[in-house]
């Protein structure tokens, strides 16, 4: 810009000045022309009458010394001859020569007898009879009969001819041109001023123009660094994310050809860049046998536009090695929206597969193991219960019989055999129930909590009754489940919060239920015995228990159950509690699930 301006300000300075030069140069030729008709006019006068009027005068003068040619009286005729000739004109001064250049008449008495041959205007005159004009700017020039003063003259030197056409003698006119020229030089001046307001109005139009574009350039530019900027950046973290990623990343061109490939391949397949960039076909050699047409198909998909992900097929590391992959192919368009490309992202999934292979057997195993323990739990019991049911029928046969024969010892005995036999029945139908809560699950349908509660609490009226248990509630909502199972959880809990009391106290039960996000969570709350916090995880181990038989009765598998029950439906359960301060048992259902379903 700074530059621009001092460039632009010269040039204009220029082009003003030889602007104002060339007008000042025309008008000058253009008075000097005019002056130059004028004295032509006086001399073409001078030598049609005065020349020959005065011809023996300037015939004989050419021979008589200088003092005394100033002292002719002639002179002076010749002073009034001309002032009559150049009355009104600008006459400064005149001079007349003879065919040598010697002046014979000038109205500068001094010079009179004066030879001017060497001049180069006279010598023109003289010689070839050629006129000639110029100005100069004459200091202390007289004008006739007036003061010397610095003068603009304009000097004109005509050729006098005879009758007989040879020049016989010369006339010089000194015509002052200052009037003009200082109307010239003021003219000069106001189109100077003129050109240079106009030139500097068009100056500041393009200064401002050009600051504009300057402006507007230096944003241009700083906007396009900024952009290489973070062209470059954004470059950088690619470079810095592909060369580093796991994956093995290719960019194909439009013709197949790799164009870059990060160095994961040699990581996962054994090959460097060089040799990927050198193969033929990339990367079908690769590409295990019978899964080249696949990638072929898939290549061209991409070309077309097609973006495909997941696609498994097998590499042939360079070790021979075979691994497995998944892939995802992809077109790369430009700004305009045309495919240039195509881009390609490989894992390798080789110990995916492979666990997933650890994983199917192992399921299977499980599945035959499980399959194995149901049936020997549905042939156990079948098979127990047949006997128990012996012992137990002998057992009341012997007490009808012969209870007046025996003595207490042995009343005692049997009572204690029909006890075990009959918990015997409890614990093998218990766990028949634990172990089809799973298998003989029914589907998840809509169930309203609220009625399943009524039914629960139908169940469980005589322990109720007996024990003059208190039970409140909260509403409870609807959630799609196995509506036995949802009767067996409540049951259990409520059951559990009713038999778990310290002697001498009201049973007092609270059954309640919140909506947590995509859940509901429901809580069972008593005033019972609590439990020592060491023993939370141990309540729901199947089997396990607090408290001797002879505290309270029961198998030990009813919060097994329960535990496996809310599992099946994707839940939790847990307890809070404190030792002499009550337990609340708490267990998650999901708020959706499908119409139909099974664990």
């Amino acid at each position: 810009m700074r530059y621009y301006s001092i460039a632009s300000a010269v040039a204009l300075t220029i082009t003003a000045s030889v602007l104002v030069a060339l007008y000042r140069h025309d008008q000058v030729d253009e008075f000097v022309l005019s002056t130059e008709a004028e004295n032509t006019r006086l001399a073409t006068t001078f030598a049609n009458t005065f020349w020959r009027q005065f011809q023996p005068f300037f015939l004989s003068a050419s021979n008589v010394p200088a003092e005394a040619l100033r002292r002719r009286g002639e002179l002076r005729a010749l002073d009034i001859a001309f002032e009559s000739l150049s009355t009104g004109l600008p006459i400064l001064k005149i001079r007349v020569y003879d065919s040598r250049g010697r002046a014979i008449y000038s109205s500068v008495r001094d010079e009179v007898g004066e030879s001017f041959s060497n001049t180069l205007e006279v010598m023109k005159a003289m010689g070839p009879g050629v006129a000639s004009n110029r100005m100069t700017f004459t200091r202390d020039m007289p004008a006739l009969g007036g003061q010397p003063a610095d003068r603009w003259v304009v000097q004109t030197t005509m050729p006098v001819k005879g009758e007989a056409g040879p020049v016989i003698g010369g006339l010089e006119l000194y015509s002052d041109a200052t009037p003009s020229m200082e109307r010239l030089q003021s003219n000069v001046w106001q189109l100077g001023l003129l050109v240079a307001g106009i030139l500097g109005g068009l100056y500041l139009i393009l200064f401002l123009i050009v600051r504009r574009a300057d402006v507007i350039i230096h944003n241009q530019h700083e906007q396009v660094e900024r952009a290489r900027e973070a062209l470059r950046l954004k470059e950088e973290r690619f470079r810095a994310i592909a060369d580093y990623t796991f994956d093995w990343e290719s960019w194909l061109d439009q013709d197949g050809r790799l164009q870059w490939v990060n160095p994961a391949v040699e990581r996962l397949a054994g090959y460097s860049i060089e040799q990927c960039l050198a193969m033929d076909d990339y990367p079908l050699p690769m590409v295990y046998e019978d899964d080249r047409d696949e990638i072929r198909r898939l290549r061209q998909a991409a070309l077309d536009g097609t973006f495909e992900t997941g696609i498994e097929f097998r590499v042939i590391c360079r070790n021979r090695r075979i691994k497995w992959v998944t892939a995802s192919f992809q077109p790369i368009f430009n700004d305009a929206g045309a495919i240039i490309g195509t881009r390609w992202s490989i894992h390798d999934v080789t110990d995916r597969k492979r666990a997933e292979r650890d994983l199917a057997e192992r399921t299977a195993e499980l599945e035959r193991s499980n399959a194995e323990l149901q049936q020997f739990a549905y042939v156990a019991s079948h098979d127990l219960q047949e006997p128990l049911r012996t012992v137990t029928s002998f057992l009341q046969l012997l007490q009808r019989r012969y209870e007046s024969a025996l003595d207490d010892n042995a009343r005692e005995y049997i009572r204690f055999a029909a006890d075990g036999a009959s918990r015997m029945h409890r614990l093998i139908t218990d766990l028949l129930v634990f172990s089809r809560v799973t298998t003989h699950g029914g589907s998840f349908e809509p169930v309203e909590m609220d009625r399943v509660l009524d039914v629960v609490l139908n169940n469980l009226g005589a322990a109720i009754q007996e024990a003059g248990a208190e039970i409140s509630r909260d509403p409870l909502p609807e959630v799609e489940s196995d509506q036995i199972q949802m009767v067996s959880l409540l049951q259990n809990l409520v059951g559990n919060a009713i038999k778990y009391r310290a002697p001498g106290t009201v049973p007092r039960v609270h059954v309640g239920a919140v909506r947590d996000g995509d859940f509901w969570t429901f809580s069972v709350r008593d005033n019972g015995i609590g439990i020592d916090p060491k023993y939370f995880e141990r309540v729901f181990v199947i089997f396990q228990r607090l408290h001797a038989r002879t505290e309270y009765e029961g198998t030990g598998i009813g919060l097994a159950v329960a535990k496996k029950i809310v599992e099946r439906h994707g839940g939790r359960i847990w307890v809070e509690s404190m030792p002499g301060e009550g337990s609340t048992f708490l267990f998650t259902l999901p708020a959706r699930r499908g119409r139909k379903g099974q664990a």
